[in-house]
C-alpha cells in the first residue's frame, strides 16, 4: 500500500517536467522531422512520449506502457486488433512467468535456503566462501532474472561481511588489506557470476528471452530453440566460466 501511494503521489521535479516534455516532444517530432513520413514521425514520436515518462516517472512505469496501444489505433499507425496482442506474445509471457518465480522465490526465502544449502558445502574459507556464493548466485540467475538475483543475495553477502568485519581493533593494516580485498572479490564475483549463470537457460536473462522472440519473428523458417536445447548448448559454459572466473579472482586479481 505505501509504495502504490508514493508511486501514484506527488511527482518529483524531473516528473512534473516530463509530464509536459513527453507531448510536447511528441509535437514538435512531427513538425521538426521532414525527413519522416507521416506515419514514421507518429511512431518516433510516440517513442519519444513514452521513452520520457519513463525516464522522469512522470507517469508510473505500467500506464506509461500502455501508451503505444492507445495512440497506435487513434493516430492511425495500427489497428487495436494488431497492437494489442503484442502485449501477449510468448516473450511477454515469459517474462512475466520468470517475474513471478522470482517474487515466490523472494516472498517465501527460498533462495536464501538454496544459497546458504551451498555455502556450508563449501567451507567458511576466504575462498571457499567466494567460490561458494558465486556458485548459488549462478545456480539462482539460471531461473532468475540475473539483476533480481544479485538483489536476492546481497543481503547475505553483506551479512557474511558484517560477520567478517570482527577481526576487532587489535587487527593489523594487512588483515585490514585482506578483509577489503575480500569484500571486493565476494562482491564482484557475485555480480559477475550471476551474469554468467543467466546464460545457462532462456528466462536466465532478458537478452536470451529477446533473442529468442526476434528469432521467431524474423527467422520463421529457422529450426526452432527448444529450453532442452538452449540447456545443452550453454549450461556447459557455465560450468566452465564460473570456476575460471573465481580463479582469476582469488588467484590472481
Amino acid at each position: 500500500m505505501k509504495a502504490m501511494d508514493s508511486s501514484l503521489g506527488r511527482p518529483s521535479m524531473a516528473g512534473r517536467i516530463g509530464r509536459w516534455l513527453g507531448p510536447l516532444g511528441f509535437v514538435l517530432i512531427l513538425a521538426a522531422c521532414p525527413g519522416l513520413d507521416k506515419p514514421q514521425g507518429m511512431v518516433a514520436g510516440v517513442t519519444f512520449w513514452t521513452a520520457c515518462w519513463w525516464m522522469t516517472g512522470a507517469v508510473p512505469v505500467g500506464p506509461s506502457s500502455l501508451l503505444p496501444a492507445a495512440l497506435f489505433p487513434l493516430l492511425g499507425i495500427l489497428p487495436a486488433s494488431q497492437v494489442a496482442p503484442i502485449y501477449l506474445r510468448d516473450l511477454v509471457m515469459l517474462f512475466l512467468g520468470a517475474f513471478i518465480v522470482a517474487l515466490g522465490l523472494e516472498r517465501w526465502g527460498v533462495h536464501r535456503r538454496m544459497a546458504l544449502w551451498i555455502l556450508v558445502r563449501f567451507g567458511t574459507s576466504p575462498r571457499g566462501l567466494v567460490l561458494g556464493f558465486m556458485c548459488a548466485a549462478a545456480f539462482l540467475s539460471a531461473w532468475i532474472n540475473n539483476t533480481a538475483t544479485t538483489l536476492l543475495m546481497l543481503p547475505i553477502v553483506i551479512a557474511v561481511l558484517d560477520r567478517a568485519e570482527g577481526a576487532g581493533p587489535n587487527s593489523s593494516a594487512g588483515d585490514g588489506k585482506r578483509e577489503g580485498a575480500f569484500a571486493t572479490c565476494l562482491l564482484l564475483g557475485t555480480a559477475y557470476s550471476a551474469s554468467v549463470g543467466g546464460m545457462a537457460t532462456p528466462v536466465g536473462t532478458a537478452p536470451n528471452q529477446e533473442f529468442l522472440g526476434q528469432l521467431v519473428e524474423r527467422f520463421p523458417n529457422a529450426p526452432k530453440i527448444g529450453f532442452g536445447d538452449w540447456v545443452l548448448a550453454w549450461f556447459p559454459f557455465v560450468l566452465l566460466f564460473v570456476p575460471t572466473s573465481w580463479w582469476v579472482m582469488t588467484r590472481v586479481l
